[in-house]
């Protein structure tokens, strides 16, 4: 059984951070944010993990959800 609502995709990621997908990837690049797990072709991150980054960003007027 697969739990997608438990897993964010790129866009969701950077939407939910307020960035571009272009910033997310530079993050990761810088190691600022982790890299996605794969699953075939679909790259993921857990939402436990996007909920700690997007509350820990600097000046996050966002709340996790």
């Amino acid at each position: 059984m697969r739990l997608y609502f438990s897993q964010a995709n790129v866009r969701e990621f950077a939407n939910r951070l307020n960035v571009t997908t272009a910033t997310l990837y530079n993050r990761i690049k810088e190691g600022v944010v982790q890299a996605p797990s794969k699953d075939g072709k679909l790259s993921y991150w857990l939402n436990s993990y996007v909920n700690s980054v997007v509350t820990q960003a600097p000046n996050s007027d966002k709340v996790a959800a």
